[in-house]
């Protein structure tokens, strides 16, 4: 990836995010919506890619300019980005980001391939800007965009996609949504306030860092992610988990950690969205080109040498969606001849990966059509098929490959493969992981079998097993090493020697140098410091070398087959010893004595400067000593009297130098002295443990006769255990079985683990095999607390909850939730139980005071038993004394109106058929005999059945709405005579941008009454001239706090004109702000058509 400073190469110009927006058929009106709503003030800029015909004028810069404050401009050639301002490609022109511009290029790709193209925009803002880029995908027909999010969310970048039930044409929103890499999934007019809230968060790991180091916090992600996907992130990189923590957190708007992991537990859907974040399942075909040139040359090169007819068998893990598997069988089969000459059992590839989502894509075979730009084109005919907007892949090909859920660190490994691809794999890993995942490749590689790593990737521990057959890429080949020397104790995994390397001029890459971009920094870093010298560890193991150190060496058969300081001549080898110990204690630069160089010049001399490079960082825990050798011819200082003094200070200087290092010396003596003593004792208990040996030895045949006793006695044993496991599961199961109260167990996750039988007929659950869901998703009774909140306090809090709740026949529970704990007081999940209680008289007491305060009474029936309880405030509505009880139906439907008796049965009757909600307007007399005042009632309820008694229940409330319905009949007249009479009402939230209608406007003004109102709407039936002098009274008026009217001609939509007149109010709230504008529009004359 660029670097993501290359914008800012003009401080004036540069713009922090930049925002990426890909539209095509319904786009103009979705992209309108969006630049009404785009914030004004933020340090990005905007780039809107709408498809269209090449040879068609654009208007898009014109449009949106009428939507929006932000500058609207056509790119030119090179244009530098500045922040607040859109801009639009012009006609038949891609436009891409690099070198800090914008650029227009000729359309590459298919010829069907949409233009300009939304991919090419969207990939090139990943590689310049990483992940201070955003991507929308609006609506559209097709797939494009859908390549290019995938690369900004492997970027880091925020990914956008338009609701799809609010576009014209959802194929692009839907294509994009299916890749599994959308954050956010917004209307059109929502898009800008996120977009204001995801900028003005500056990302920040510090929080996330210092968390993890705590650790608990971490810990109980990390629990909650392997509940739900059975997948451990532990071993993952700090960083990788904690940037894709932190852009969920800036995705979802949430700054607080302890709240993001709230939300996770809450969830399902937040938990797999970070999971597939974590995935990070992207790629393309032919990633890396050069590298897959090189894997065709050597997979040519591996078949032709095969002594074998078994199948070509390669293993691709981390495949994601299948790109890099069907490139690698594109190769495969090019190295056999072509598609159409190999057999269908001739390859087989396993492409794995731990997203169910990706593999499933993958098994498909069908990408967007701007996949093509990444294929060869000598290949585009012959292994694939273009149908619209997708490139299919040809059947052939994809029975050579067969997708399937593998954890590549987890489940054993596949054998006998000839080639493992694990490109891009390993640096998501920590390097015990990265070790791990080596060595099970190593063993699944058949002999001379091929690894292909990515670009940025290293062996590390496994380097011996392998050869690098290209050297400008990650290619290697397995062999057998013989003999290879053993690498010094503190060396393993950090620091490579270079024995066997040096005489060919070449270096390893160390794992935690990850790669020769950075050995090359740290080489010219040393470079500047040292003409001639070496990089050596407190092994006195030579790493690298700098410069020609020939004149500085003698190969001695002591120094043949290791490279370390014993290569250096007598003189330099001893004090270079010395000196990078002193070195290191110090730890300053120190500067050896001048020695005489055999075999140079008469009179040259060779110095040794030795520079501490001590240990840092997370993984390296080695202390390295960097010296320099340095040659002259040196003339001691003469003893003359007036050079006496510059003499005396030249011995000080020897002797500093002589004291430091005998120092040293005495300190290494005396460890020798005391390893000497150690080593003594040791030989002497050897002997005696050699003596034993025999002994032992004599013992060994039989104790390994026992070993075969001992294991038949262990299998039996763990026959038994499982047999006591299946027991023990089934009194555990009847033993919840058994508890009166409904009883459930959830995990850290908040999935359901075991529920009792009265738990399953309570929440209607089922079995989906190890458990029964998440707990947001089982079906909640009536009354039910939120379980989700509670059980999340309890286990933040690791304290018992408890709280009280009522059902649907007004019964009172006690709900209790208790933490469960392991062994080492690890929190192992909750117990959630469910008590009938008693309800006491007080809690009766305060229930009826609080009905009696509600505008609504309260009223329930049971359908079976004929058994009703009400209020005592529907008895004050319907103007009765005291709250009645065991009233029948029939009864309660005589006291309402005859002429709604008939359609409230047939309400009623289908809610308890359907055990549905109910809501209706009545009729009802008032009065004790039902002979009073008539009132309109509303009523709202529900039907239920109760679960043990399958009763069917009745509930709901009441309340007198007589005032509003008569206020909303008198709203209906007046529309009428307003109709009648040519006059339409408007009324315009200013603050929430909320404009409302009379149905009579939309006539005046001849718009369909089903289009949504607009400020826009209303002033398009003038003309540029009148539409100014009325948005003009209108704003003055608003600036002056005061009504105002006018006369105007308008035009209708249909081309009709009327003269009309204009009348307008301002409400204002308390602070004398202005609100609202409310008036009329009335028709004066009509004035017939143009």
């Amino acid at each position: 990836m660029a670097s993501s400073d290359k914008m800012n190469r003009n401080d004036n110009r540069s713009v922090k995010n930049i925002v990426g927006v890909v539209a095509s058929a319904g786009g103009l009106e979705a992209t309108s919506l969006l630049a009404r709503s785009l914030p004004q003030n933020q340090n990005c800029c905007y780039v809107i890619t709408q498809h269209m015909s090449p040879t068609h004028k654009s208007m898009l810069v014109q449009l949106l300019s009428r939507e929006t404050k932000l500058r609207v401009e056509e790119l030119e050639q090179r244009t530098f980005p500045e922040p607040n301002v859109i801009y639009v490609p012009p006609p038949g022109y891609d436009v891409i980001c690099a070198e800090g511009a914008f650029l227009l290029r000729e359309p590459a790709g298919h010829y069907a391939s949409p233009k300009p193209s939304g991919d090419r925009l969207l990939i090139s803002l990943a590689e310049e800007i990483g992940e201070r880029a955003i991507g929308i995908v609006l609506s559209g027909t097709g797939s494009d965009g859908s390549y290019g999010i995938q690369a900004i969310r492997e970027a880091g970048g925020i990914t956008i996609a338009q609701e799809p039930s609010s576009c014209k044409y959802d194929s692009m929103p839907h294509a994009a949504i299916r890749t599994g890499c959308i954050d956010l999934v917004l209307m059109p007019q929502q898009i800008g306030a996120h977009l204001s809230h995801i900028m003005e968060h500056p990302r920040d790991l510090s929080m996330i860092k210092e968390l993890a180091e705590r650790g608990s916090k971490n810990r109980d992600l990390f629990d909650i992610l392997l509940s739900h996907t059975l997948v451990d992130f532990r071993q993952y990189k700090d960083t990788t988990i904690h940037r894709r923590i932190e852009r969920r957190m800036v995705a979802k708007g949430i700054d607080d950690f302890d709240d993001y992991v709230d939300l996770c537990r809450r969830s399902v859907e937040e938990v797999e969205a970070l999971y597939g974040d974590l995935l990070i399942s992207v790629t393309r075909f032919f990633r890396d080109p050069e590298q897959f040139e090189a894997l065709g040359v050597e997979l040519k090169r591996l078949i032709t040498n095969r002594k074998t007819d078994a199948p070509v068998r390669i293993w691709v893990a981390g495949c994601a969606t299948g790109e890099e598997a069907y490139t690698i069988g594109i190769l495969a089969a090019e190295a056999m001849g072509g598609l159409d000459e190999v057999d269908p059992d001739a390859i087989q590839i396993f492409a794995t990966d731990i997203d169910e989502a990706a593999l499933n894509r993958g098994r498909k075979g069908v990408f967007p059509l701007s996949a093509v730009n990444d294929i060869p084109s000598a290949y585009v005919e012959k292994y694939f098929d273009i149908n619209d907007d997708s490139l299919i892949v040809k059947q052939k090909l994809r029975r050579f490959v067969m997708f399937s859920r593998h954890n590549v660190f987890q489940d054993a490994p596949f054998i006998n493969v000839d080639l493992v691809s694990l490109r891009n794999v390993l640096i998501y890993f920590n390097s015990r992981l990265q070790e791990r995942v080596l060595t099970r490749a190593a063993y699944a590689l058949v002999p001379n079998g091929l690894l292909m790593l990515g670009t940025s990737e290293t062996l590390g521990a496994v380097d011996m097993q392998f050869t690098q057959t290209v050297s400008h890429a990650r290619i290697y080949r397995k062999e057998i090493r013989q003999g290879s020397t053993q690498m010094p104790v503190g060396a393993k995994d950090r620091w490579p020697t270079a024995s066997a390397r040096l005489a060919e001029g070449q270096t390893f890459s160390p794992s935690t140098l990850r790669s020769n971009n950075e050995w090359r920094y740290f080489d010219r870093l040393a470079e500047s410091i040292v003409t001639n010298g070496v990089l050596v560890n407190r092994e006195r193991v030579i790493l690298r070398v700098y410069g020609d150190i020939a004149p500085f060496c003698a190969l001695t058969a002591v120094s043949l087959g290791q490279a370390s300081l014993t290569m250096l001549r007598k003189p330099l080898a001893s004090d270079a010893a010395s000196l990078s110990l002193v070195a290191l204690k110090y730890g300053e630069a120190r500067d050896g004595q001048w020695h005489d160089l055999s075999g140079g010049p008469e009179g040259q001399q060779a110095r040794i400067s030795a520079y501490p490079l001590t240990s840092v960082g997370e993984e390296t825990t080695e202390d390295l000593v960097l010296l320099g050798f340095k040659t002259g011819l040196r003339q001691e200082p003469a003893s003359a009297d007036e050079e006496k003094s510059d003499y005396v200070a030249y011995l000080e200087d020897e002797l500093t130098r002589t004291r430091d290092a005998l120092q040293v010396t005495i300190e290494q003596l005396q460890t020798s002295n005391e390893e000497l003593q150690a080593l003594n004792e040791e030989l002497q208990s050897s002997n005696e443990e050699l003596q034993s040996t025999n002994e032992e030895l004599e013992t060994s045949n039989e104790e390994l006769q026992s070993t075969n006793e001992e294991l038949i006695t262990v299998n039996e044993e763990l026959l038994v255990n499982s047999g006591q496991l299946e027991r023990t599961s089934a009194e555990v199961m009847g033993l919840i079985d058994s508890m009166p109260a409904p009883t459930v167990m959830v995990d850290q996750g908040l999935m359901l683990r075991y529920a009792s039988k009265t738990a399953m007929t309570m929440f209607s659950l089922s079995e989906r095999g190890t458990g029964f869901g998440h707990l947001s998703q089982v079906n909640m009774p009536y009354g039910m607390p939120d379980l989700v909140s509670l059980c999340s306090t309890a286990l933040v809090q690791r304290k018992p909850v408890t709280t009280l709740f009522r059902d649907s026949s007004l019964q009172s529970h006690q709900l209790r939730i208790m933490p469960i704990s392991g062994n080492s007081d690890a929190l192992v999940g909750l117990v959630l139980q469910f008590d009938l209680v008693s309800e006491m008289a007080g809690d009766r007491q305060i229930n009826e005071k609080l009905r009696a305060l509600s505008d609504y009474a309260v009223w329930r029936t049971n359908l079976t038993t004929g058994q009703s309880e009400t209020s005592q405030k529907l008895s004050e509505i319907l103007g009765r004394e005291g709250p009645e009880t065991n009233i029948s139906m029939d009864d309660a439907f005589a006291r309402i109106d005859e002429k709604d008796r008939a359609r409230i049965k047939e309400i009623l009757s289908q809610a308890a058929e359907d055990l549905s909600a109910f809501e209706y307007y009545v009729r009802i007399p008032r009065g004790p005999q039902g002979k009073g005042d008539i009132i309109v009632a509303h009523v709202i309820g529900e039907a239920v059945q109760d679960p043990e008694t399958n009763d069917i229940i009745l509930f709901g409330l009441l309340k007198n709405a007589s005032e509003e319905w008569n206020r909303n009949l008198l709203i209906r007249h007046y529309n009428i005579v307003a109709r009648a009479r040519g006059i339409g009402f408007y009324s315009y939230d200013i603050a929430n941008d909320l404009p409302y209608w009379s149905p009579s406007l939309y006539e005046v003004l001849g718009y369909p009454a089903d289009q949504p109102p607009t400020i826009e709407m209303g002033l398009a039936v003038f003309d540029a001239p009148t539409r100014e002098r009325v948005e003009a009274l209108l704003g003055a008026a608003i600036q002056a706090g005061k009504p105002y009217d006018y006369e105007e001609v308008m035009t209708r939509p249909n081309g009709t004109k009327a003269r009309v007149h204009g009348a307008g109010h301002l409400a204002k709230n308390d602070a004398g702000e202005v609100t609202h504008v409310f008036g009329s529009f009335e028709i004066l004359e009509e004035l017939g058509s143009e």
